[in-house]
């Protein structure tokens, strides 16, 4: 989703290849290969570890939860679109 709104903002082609996805730019701002599998790993984490939760809660938790992580990822892109890389192939989108 973030580099679908990047690229369409920029007005690249979506398809085209680049370094605009978000491993890229956790890279740019961790530094290191590593420390951005161990974010990506504790985020997938906590990400099942809610999902298993909301299995046991009710149907208001699941849109709780769900409205929660739609704002968190709104706010996510809107953080990571600061570090714009722009696409190898920068052919205009028709």
């Amino acid at each position: 989703t973030l580099v679908v709104f990047s690229r369409r903002r920029l007005g690249a082609r979506v398809l085209s290849g680049g370094r605009d996805h978000l491993s890229h730019r956790l890279m740019m701002r961790l530094g290191s290969p590593r420390a951005v599998a161990v974010v990506l790993g504790i985020t997938q984490a906590i990400l099942c570890i809610g999902a298993l939760g909301l299995h046991q809660l009710g149907h208001t938790a699941v849109v709780g939860f769900t409205i929660v992580y739609l704002g968190l990822g709104a706010g996510a892109i809107a953080a990571f679109e600061g570090l714009v890389v722009a696409p190898e192939i920068s052919e205009r989108a028709s």
